[in-house]
């Protein structure tokens, strides 16, 4: 790999091939395990679930349908 100068104005490092692949750095949790504890927030369908492997809590909405976006 070969780096650039670096400086509070130039912090950049140059590389010479992009990496291969990038790992998330969290996973999306299991649909399966999401039990629904709370209703939508606004327009769109969704609501807040609760992971029941984790514990942890989403707000989770649905896309728009793309005929609702010509109206």
């Amino acid at each position: 790999m070969k780096s650039v100068t670096t400086s509070p104005l130039n912090p950049v490092e140059k590389i010479d091939s992009p990496p291969t692949s990038v790992e998330p750095q969290t996973k999306a949790p299991e649909l399966s395990n999401l039990t629904k504890i709370g209703n939508q927030k606004g327009f769109n369908p969704g609501g807040i679930y609760h992971d029941t492997t984790t514990g942890k809590k989403y707000y989770i909405k649905e896309a728009v349908p793309k005929c609702r976006l010509y109206f």
